[in-house]
């Protein structure tokens, strides 16, 4: 009897034994099975984002969209190498496709359309521009470019006044970029701009108009 007694609590023991030892585990918490259910969180990848969250500036292959609206003030004297005859106010939107050559250049095409306020009827204009875009000085917080335009423009009155309803025009200036979004910029730009219909000085229809230009837009990279 004192054999049997023995034998059972020798048992109980190591049966205690045994179960202290397998519950010296952690226990795993609710928070940690959700978690081995939950894929690995990686970080989403952002276009114009760095690693480490800087400013991913818009590189060599990439495109761009860009629209503006803008508004002329007529320069009211000889600037530069053209004479400026025309003093008619001009606003207007501007649409541009851009493909970056480089990580710095970049080429495009564009389309404005236009109202030139001639003090009676307004005379409205069409303006087809292949531009070239180079940027001086990129930053996280902005960028900082210099464009150059060429084009040819139809008014459906002659611009400026005494001249004829087609001009060719040329521009120049600098603007810079401002990253509001994912692949999204805030632009402000001032330009140069010329429109002639290039007969000639001597020609009595050969009016030109010289413009500093303001502008502010958005821009779209992919």
């Amino acid at each position: 009897m004192c054999l049997v007694v023995r034998s059972r609590l020798a048992a109980a023991m190591l049966g205690g034994l045994l179960l202290t030892t397998g519950c010296s585990g952690v226990v795993p918490t609710a928070r940690d099975r959700w978690s081995d259910r939950m894929p690995d969180a990686r970080p989403m990848h952002v276009r114009l984002s760095g690693h480490d969250g800087a400013t991913r500036h818009p590189r060599a292959g990439d495109c761009s969209v860009e629209l503006r609206a803008f508004s002329g003030v007529p320069i009211l004297r000889k600037s530069l190498f053209w004479d400026g005859n025309g003093e008619d106010d001009q606003s207007g939107v501007r649409a541009r496709h851009f493909w970056h050559v480089t990580d710095r250049l970049a080429l495009g095409a564009g389309l404005a359309g236009s109202t030139f306020f001639l003090g009676g009827a307004n005379a409205y204009a069409a303006e087809a521009e292949a531009v070239g875009k180079y940027y001086l000085y990129r930053h996280d917080d902005f960028r900082a470019f210099a464009d150059v335009t060429g084009g040819y423009m139809q008014s459906t009155d002659p611009v400026p006044e005494g001249g004829t309803e087609w001009n060719f025009s040329f521009s120049f200036g600098l603007g810079t970029e401002i990253p509001v979004a994912e692949d999204w910029d805030v632009l402000v730009g001032a330009v140069y701009h010329h429109i002639s219909n290039a007969l000639g000085r001597a020609n009595d229809r050969n009016p030109s108009q010289n413009e500093a230009q303001f502008s502010l837009g958005v821009v779209f990279h992919y």
